[in-house]
């Protein structure tokens, strides 16, 4: 270890203590190094590096020790004086392993360490008391070398045996808060614990009871710590189907503890559906607290990319730096904060005086990045998640432009903008051939208010459409718009399969899945969203028509499309309610998740008289076997009813869906191809038990498991009436994402089918 003496750096004065500043960098190439570990020997004192390598440490009085950890890194101590300068510069040596060849066993070895680890973690845990500490967590977001979120939290942190952690926040302080919507909380991890939760994942820990059934550990070298020493070792999973981590420990000899970790999900785990990418790496170093190891601090850093609820978001740096200290065993929570739900509480009076930050606290030093975020922030309001973290221009034009015309939820697939301009493309029997184009803009700058527009032309039918809609934000949560088009709609309104997949069906397999009528549509929505929760209240003009005109099937066939339903030609006005909660709605579940939606509609159709119309569309799952693995065995559920009374016009009937070609998904009837039914009445279960790789397990072809092979039994009751009847039928599926295929028996008439569908990303 080399130390010099730094002529400048930041000093904070306390009361009756000293303020220790400085850098920790690598001796070798003078790079910083981030997450170092100081502590005040002989007290429970610490920092942690910052991302720059700089720390700020108090101290009760001069002479202090101070000791420099670092995975990896040799041990360094050095005493700093009454009269030696206040900031130093430290470089840390990097370890190299002259190993005895006795100790080069390979495997075995790092198994036996680590089984040691496992038992005495057991025997100390079983005694360890409940217990309190002090603690410090900071979050920082950062996009394009600018930070965008910094949140410091101070807090009180409990530990009780049966009841788990309590975490109680005395003082906050954040630019924003939004990092809770990408699943990141200043909640440390313990990556000694035997479940590590990551990214609303439970990862199996290095030190689970049955870790050596699922990680391969790896003997890589010894170093000396004092009298002591450190087995450093990496550790890797056994197979792909767990919830696994990769990376370093380093393990005290004889004491057979962790001492240091630093660890990243493994690249097989799968993270829900919101998340893109979570390659974020944890590193952790444990004290002895009489007798007992506890963790002492948590450095994270690396890259996500989370869209919540399906919201084209740009990725994001992140670093979080976390301190434990103060530790006092015996220590129980107050009554009234076990009493309380969830983990995380807040002393609101203490929040508010928020002078916990004036006492010279051992906090992690913020970097320049940081400090600059935290000065533009001043007087200013909250960024939201969108305004933070903008998603690329092309994509984020899109959205916004398909949002601004849906009614409700966004669709799920949408065409990508090029130089803010989306195209338009599509196939039926009626248009032939239509191309267009899209855009939104912002007026003013600010963006509260869009404007949004669309034209296309069709060969076949020669009319022009045209789509404009502007949309107003008063919030964050409430927003108004007004649309106004003309183009052909399907009759009855698509529910599972979108209008885009139809073109390829009515160009390549010669059937045009929907009906279609000309629509003349002014509408006025006032939207309403927060958090999961989302109302939406409209009203309808609609100027509705038959169109009679049809292209020939294209080249080779050459049989004709088979005409329209007739439409009146009438006037139509309507008002609707929606109410949903839970994940946006996804046509091709692609992902398991859970939501409810109400509609109900009243309207009046030209000189047939009024009619009110109702559904009710649901999604559900339940784990049911493996529940710890990323992916486990689930059910899932979809339920799709109708109803209606009075004189409902054609264009608003009911639908109940077959499969789109040989494409299927849950919600439509596997058995009923290429068409769909409609009526005043419908109801329908469809479920899907995704067994994922437990067959081929069974049967002992772990390999077919691993690479993602699996197997679904699903099935389907539904009716639709006046007539119709009903509809039963069974499946059996074979998967390897992104796709699935299926062999349908229907009961009630039987018969046997094959489709196909989406299942998602492996």
């Amino acid at each position: 270890m080399l130390i010099g003496a730094a002529s400048c750096g930041w000093v904070i004065s306390a009361s009756a203590q000293v303020a220790i500043t400085g850098t920790v960098r690598d001796a070798s190439t003078r790079l910083p190094l981030a997450s170092a570990h100081v502590i005040v020997r002989g007290t429970q004192r610490g920092t942690i590096t910052n991302h720059e390598g700089a720390f700020e440490v108090t101290v009760p009085s001069l002479p202090a020790k101070l000791v420099f950890r670092y995975l990896g890194y040799g041990l360094s101590e050095f005493t700093i004086g009454p009269n030696d300068a206040r900031s130093v510069s430290v470089y840390l040596e990097p370890v190299v392993y002259p190993l005895p060849e006795l100790l080069v066993v390979g495997d075995a070895f790092a198994a036996g360490v680590m089984g040691q680890v496992i038992m005495r973690k057991a025997a100390r845990r079983a005694h360890l008391p409940a217990y309190s500490s002090a603690g410090y967590s900071r979050i920082t977001l950062e996009r394009r070398d600018r930070a965008v979120l910094v949140g410091e939290y101070v807090y009180d942190r409990y530990r009780d045996p049966e009841r788990g952690f309590r975490h109680v926040v005395r003082s906050r302080r954040a630019t924003a808060r939004f990092h809770t919507e990408l699943g990141l909380t200043p909640e440390p991890q313990d990556l000694s614990q035997d479940w590590i939760a990551i990214g609303g994942l439970d990862f199996i820990g290095p030190t689970h009871p049955d870790a050596l059934s699922h990680y391969i550990f790896t003997f890589a070298g010894r170093r000396q710590m004092g009298s002591r020493y450190v087995y450093d070792m990496y550790v890797a999973p056994r197979t792909n189907l767990e919830a696994t981590l990769i990376g370093r420990l380093a393990v005290l000899d004889s004491a057979y503890v962790l001492l240091e970790a630093d660890l990243k999900p493994a690249d097989h785990v799968v993270f829900g559906a919101d998340v893109r990418t979570w390659d974020l790496f944890y590193r952790q170093q444990f004290a002895e607290v009489d007798s007992f190891w506890l963790p002492v601090g948590l450095f994270v850093e690396g890259r996500i990319h989370v869209e919540p609820d399906g919201v084209s978001l740009a990725p994001a740096s992140v670093r979080q730096v976390a301190q434990l200290k103060d530790y006092q065993l015996g220590v129980t929570a107050p009554d009234e904060v076990l009493a309380r739900p969830g983990t995380w509480q807040t002393d609101t009076l203490s929040v508010l005086m928020d002078d916990l930050f004036l006492m010279g606290l051992d906090q992690v030093m913020l970097t320049p990045r940081e400090l600059e975020a935290i000065e533009a922030a001043r007087g200013r309001p909250e960024l939201t998640l969108r305004q933070a973290l903008p998603a690329a221009p092309r994509q984020r034009g899109a959205d916004r432009e398909a949002e601004m015309f849906a009614a409700g939820d966004p669709p799920q697939f949408v065409w990508p903008a090029f130089f803010g301009w989306e195209p338009q493309l599509r196939y039926n029997r009626v248009d032939g051939v239509l191309g267009g184009v899209g855009t939104v803009m912002e007026l003013g700058g600010a963006g509260p208010m869009e404007v949004a527009g669309r034209i296309a032309q069709s060969l076949g039918l020669g009319r022009t459409r045209v789509e404009v809609a502007t949309r107003h934000r008063w919030s964050s949560r409430w927003a108004f718009t007004l649309k106004l088009l003309q183009d052909l709609r399907p009759v009855q309104d698509p529910v599972i399969h979108p209008v885009a997949l139809n073109s390829l069906s009515a160009r390549l397999l010669r059937r045009d899945y929907f009906d279609w009528y000309w629509s003349q549509r002014a509408g006025i929505a006032l939207q309403y969203q927060r958090q999961r929760v989302r109302l939406l209240m409209s009203s309808t003009v609609e100027g509705q028509s038959s169109v009679e005109r049809q292209v020939r099937h294209p080249w080779p066939y050459r049989r004709s499309f088979p005409p329209n339903p007739p439409v009146a030609d009438q006037l139509r006005v309507g008002a609707e309610l929606r109410l949903a909660a839970g994940a946006n709605w996804q046509p091709y579940p692609t992902t398991a998740h859970r939501r409810v939606e109400i509609r109900l509609e009243y309207g009046h159709a030209g000189s047939s008289g009024g009619y009110l119309r109702s559904l009710l569309r649901a999604d559900a799952f339940v784990n049911t076997f493996r529940r710890s693995r990323p992916e486990p065995a689930r059910l899932m559920l979809r339920l799709l009813t109708g109803a209606s009374s009075g004189s409902l016009p054609i264009v608003r009937r009911h639908g109940l869906e077959g499969t789109l070609g040989p494409l299927a998904a849950l919600g439509t009837l596997r058995s009923m191809t290429g068409r769909s039914l409609a009526g005043q009445h419908v109801g329908g279960l469809y479920w899907e038990h995704d067994f994922r790789g437990l067959l081929f397990e069974a049967l002992g072809l772990r390999r077919w498991a691993e690479a993602g092979v699996g197997f679904r039994l699903a099935g389907a009751h539904a009716r639709i009436w006046p007539g119709a009847g009903s509809t039963q039928e069974a499946s059996v599926s074979l998967v390897r994402a992104p796709v699935r295929l299926d062999l349908t028996r229907r009961l009630n008439t039987p018969g046997w089918f094959v489709t196909a569908g989406f299942v998602g990303r492996r």
